[in-house]
Parts: C-alpha cells; structure tokens; sequence
C-alpha cells in the first residue's frame, strides 16, 4: 500500500507522489509534531508517527470523536501532552492531523521563570487560544538591572499575525529590547528605536503593540513604574481601596510609522497595591449569553476592584478563571498578563477595621480636583 502525498506547488505537469508507508514514516518520525494520516471514506488511520504512536490508543479515539463530528480543529490531553492542531487535506481519499504541543508553543512566548526583585513582586500568565496549532503574537519579558542601574524592566507585547513570521519577529523585538536594556535605555526611547529597527528590516505588512515599564523601589515599600505604550492597551492600576485607575501612557503602533509618538507616564504603587499589563485577547474574549458579547474594559475593572490587596499571582488567576467562564472553550485570541505588585507591609495594629485608606498615590489625586467649585 503507498500513501499519496501531494507534491510542493511547481511548474506545468507537478503531480502528487506516492511514497510507500515506511519512507513516509521515516521523514514523519523526525517531527515532534504528532502527526496522524486518515482516509477520508471511513476515517481509518493509515499512518502514525513516533511522537503520535506514544499517545495511543487513547489519541485514536479522540480522533475519531472529532472527525465524527466534523470538526477540523482538534484539542485534548494525552500522556501528559497538550495537544492542539487541526486536519488538513492530503488528496482526495486522505487527509492528516497535525497536531502541536501546547504547553512547547506556549514556552515561545514566556520569559521563564521570572526574577523576583527584591521589594517587587512579579506574576505573570500566558493562555494560547483555543484550536489554533499556530505560534500566536503574545509575549511578554522581563529584564533585571543592567550594569550602573537599579531597576528591572518588564515589557508585554503583541505581534501582528501567528505562525513562523510572528515568531520571527518576537525574536527580533526581543532580541532589540534585550540590546537597548544594555545600554541603559528608557521606556520610551526603547519604542522609537524599535520602531525604526523594524521599519529597517523590511517586513511588511508585519507590526507589534506593547508596554514597557522600568520598575523601582521608592521609599517606605513603594514601588515605582515608568511606563510607555505602543499602540497598547493601557496597563491598570489597583489601588488599596479598590479603586482602578488607567495609566496615562499612550504611543503609536510600532512598526508602521516613521515618526513614533510616545507618552510615558510615572505612577506609584503603595504597599498591597498592582498594576497590570494585559492584550487586548483579555478585554476582547467573546462569550456570554449570545457567545459574541466582548468580555470588555467594565468586567475587567470589575474584576481586579474585587482583587484588591490579593496577592499577583491570585489575581492573575481569578481573572483567568472568569474569562474562561465568560468565553467557555471559545477563547479565539491569545492571553498574556503580567502583573506589578509593591508587596504588603505587616500592619502594627489591627484594631480599627474599616474601609482601606485611599492610595496617596492615585493617578487621579496628583491630576488635582477638578470638579467645579460652586459660586459665592
């Protein structure tokens, strides 16, 4: 028996080859991928690779659930591999999954473990979206004081596009920031020579959006972000009574345009209070009642006001978890959080109770008041 495989897209007269099942698992059995090839008049499995082999028969079966059905993206746990990928046309009589690790894919976009400076405490999550076999945009990094410096910078971003070219370019943004954090480089000035190091390189057509903050200590257990955007959304702040704030940090998508505008903005965090940076795939989740509806900024405030004092790394969890109820298994977009927290000092009495105190710090308060004043 010889499976047909089609053959690469060439002049006048290509035609599909026909490779005998021991060649074909020869060159199938180099891939990690777990790779499984059907016929497609009763879905009976002809070919399974060394990566596939060591999740059967449980992979089989799920397989065949999914075929049944119709689907042609698949997801499901096996052998302690998460697996996700879809079915693609070979011929007319056969077709193949190809199915990717989730938790290899996801490693992409994290920075690994992270530091934990000293009077700062750093959380951070990434979730892939559902069914998609892709390397998607999101990532995030953090970077530890550089030579003559003090500070750790953290950046979260989002790269236009998935695949091979989105994993390109979160090299080259990564690599170019890792270089700028070397010579002692501000937030700000981070973007603009980005900017001009991918407009350099010639993709097109090919953008990221991201944040980039220089994190410090400040006296009596502050902490002290600077932070510049690029076409992002703007990091949140939860203050000690609940209050969530938007830092004023705005910019221009990086990579599209010349002339990079950018405004960073300083805020501080008192003792027990974070600040969060997020992509868009967390306000943007779609579910609800109709399964269309954005899980948006409100539910978000909302979310992180009920967290206030929590711990990061209970924070990033609790919204996790109400995004997954909100978007069920439908999650079509990738999710990376990073959170910035100045940890919580031990009080010296608890006598009292009450509300928390408002922040001294808070965005609004340095903005002065505004409201108008009523006339004599």
């Amino acid at each position: 028996m010889s499976v047909p495989v089609p053959a690469q897209a060439g002049g006048p007269g290509t035609r599909a080859a026909s490779v005998s099942p021991a060649l074909l698992l020869a060159a199938l059995d180099t891939t990690t991928e777990a790779i499984v090839v059907c016929a497609a008049r009763d879905h009976s499995i002809l070919v399974v690779n060394a990566a596939a082999r060591a999740l059967m028969p449980g992979l089989a079966d799920g397989l065949a659930r999914a075929a049944a059905a119709g689907r042609e993206t698949f997801t499901g746990e096996y052998a302690g591999r998460r697996l996700s990928g879809r079915r693609r046309r070979l011929d007319d009589s056969h077709y193949g999954w190809f199915l990717h690790d989730r938790d290899e894919e996801t490693a992409g976009a994290m920075a690994g473990p992270l530091p934990q400076p000293d009077g700062i405490e750093l959380t951070a999550s990434y979730r892939p979206a559902t069914g998609t076999p892709a390397i998607g945009g999101d990532f995030y990094d953090v970077f530890g004081p550089a030579t003559g410096s003090d500070d750790t910078v953290v950046v979260l971003g989002d790269v236009c596009g998935r695949g091979p070219e989105a994993a390109a370019l979160t090299g080259q943004v990564r690599q170019t920031l890792r270089a700028l954090r070397l010579v002692e480089a501000a937030p700000a000035e981070m973007l603009v020579v980005l900017n001009q190091a991918l407009l350099q390189s010639g993709r097109r057509h090919r953008y990221v959006t991201l944040v980039i903050g220089s994190i410090e200590r400040a006296e009596h257990g502050r902490v002290r972000l600077t932070l510049a955007a690029g076409g992002h959304p703007a990091p949140l702040v939860v203050r000690g009574d609940g209050t969530v704030e938007e830092v004023p940090a705005s910019g221009t998508l990086i990579g599209v345009v010349r002339e990079t505008i950018v405004q960073p903005a300083t805020v501080e965090l008192a003792p027990g209070e974070l600040c969060l940076l997020f992509s868009n795939g967390l306000t943007e989740a779609r579910g609800g009642p109709t399964g269309t509806e954005p899980y948006g900024d409100a539910r978000l405030h909302d979310a992180l006001s009920s967290c206030r004092g929590v711990p990061g790394a209970a924070l990033v969890d609790r919204v996790n978890a109400l995004v997954s109820d909100w978007a069920g298994e439908g999650l079509r977009d990738d999710i990376a959080m990073l959170a910035v927290r100045a940890p919580s000092r031990t009080p010296l009495s608890l006598r009292g109770g009450g509300a928390a105190p408002g922040s001294p710090f808070a965005i609004n308060a340095r903005r002065g008041d505004r409201r108008p004043r009523q006339r004599q």
